[in-house]
C-alpha cells in the first residue's frame, strides 16, 4: 500500500469513528450533576458518556488518531534508499503509542469502576499513566522528525535538485 492510501484509510476512519460517537444517544445528565457540598461545582455521574460503549468507541478513536499521526509521518519519508530504518522505528514508535494509549484506557476503566486508591507515582494511575507513559511515547514522533530529517524526509540529492529548480527559476525570473 502506497503511503498516501494508508493516509487516507486512517482518515475516513476517524472520521466513521467520529460518526458514529455522533449518534450516540446523549445522557439526561451529560454536563454533570451538582456538587453535593459546593453548588456552583458540576461532577460526573453513574451515566457520564464514559460509561458502557462510548469508551470503547472512544479508544478506537484515539487508536485510528495515533494511525493518522504514524501514516501521515510515514507520507513525508518518501520512498527513497535508506528510509527502511524510519519505517521500522516509526512502526515501532506507533505500536508503542497505541499500547500507552490502551493502558490508558484500561486504567481509566478501572478507576470508574472504584479504584480509586491505586497510585502510580503518587499519582491516581490514569493520570500517571498520561504524563510519564503516553505523553514522552508522543514526544518520540518529534524525535524521530528531527533526527531522521536529513536522512528521510529531506536528503542531500533532493536539496541539491531544490537548489537547481530555484537557480532555474531565478535565471528565467531575471
Amino acid at each position: 500500500m502506497r503511503p498516501i492510501h494508508g493516509v487516507l484509510a486512517s482518515v475516513l476512519l476517524v472520521a466513521g469513528l467520529i460518526g458514529v460517537l455522533a449518534i450516540q444517544p446523549e445522557p439526561a445528565d451529560l454536563g454533570g450533576v451538582a456538587h453535593p457540598r459546593f453548588q456552583s461545582m458540576r461532577h460526573g455521574s453513574e451515566s457520564t458518556p464514559w460509561r458502557g460503549s462510548t469508551l470503547g468507541w472512544a479508544w478506537a478513536l484515539g487508536c485510528a488518531v495515533i494511525i493518522v499521526f504514524g501514516s501521515l509521518l510515514h507520507l513525508g519519508g518518501g520512498r527513497a534508499a535508506g528510509r527502511r530504518s524510519l519505517q521500522l522505528l516509526l512502526l515501532l514508535t506507533v505500536v508503542l503509542h497505541l499500547a500507552a494509549w490502551t493502558w490508558m484506557i484500561v486504567e481509566f476503566r478501572a478507576y470508574q469502576l472504584g479504584a480509586f486508591d491505586a497510585r502510580l507515582l503518587g499519582l491516581p494511575r490514569p493520570t500517571a499513566v498520561l504524563l510519564f507513559v503516553f505523553w514522552p511515547i508522543s514526544l518520540a514522533y518529534s524525535a524521530l522528525f528531527v533526527a531522521g530529517f536529513d536522512r528521510w524526509v529531506l536528503t542531500e540529492d533532493e536539496r541539491l535538485r531544490f537548489r537547481a529548480l530555484v537557480a532555474k527559476r531565478r535565471e528565467e525570473d531575471a
